[in-house]
């Protein structure tokens, strides 16, 4: 990664509502970003998003500040966490191999296991 990029962890929580992550990723795209990682979960109407990107450190600034604005307008909540290169490389690094995930009856379980028992819904088994 080049000297003049940055990476930046932002973190969204408040009422969801249609076209919020929209808003979020518009802000984004006038300045050309990378988003490298995306996730939400919404929980009875409360999202939880998180926006992992990377941003020509010039803009990093004025892409906050639009954020922040913007964040303020919808009510929602908006944190910002700067991400080392070494920190993201060691998350890639990670990803594919196995990892220990807590089931829900408070006893650890393999992510195999969890993969083989997770089901949705209507019973049919998720395809990961």
């Amino acid at each position: 990664m080049n000297n003049n990029t940055e990476l930046i962890l932002i973190r969204i929580t408040g009422l969801d509502r249609p076209g919020l992550t929209a808003s979020i990723t518009e802000i984004l795209s006038k300045y050309d970003v990378t988003i490298l990682d995306i996730g939400q979960a919404d929980i009875h109407s409360t999202l939880s998003l998180g926006i992992l990107f990377k941003s020509q450190e010039k803009d990093s600034g004025n892409i906050m500040k639009e954020l922040l604005f913007k964040a303020s307008a919808l009510g929602i909540n908006i944190r910002f966490y700067p991400v080392t290169v070494e920190e993201y490389e060691e998350w890639v690094n990670m990803q594919g191999k196995n990892r220990v995930h807590p089931d829900f009856t408070g006893t650890q379980a393999d992510s195999q296991t969890n993969r083989s028992s997770h089901r949705n819904i209507s019973g049919t088994r998720f395809k990961y």
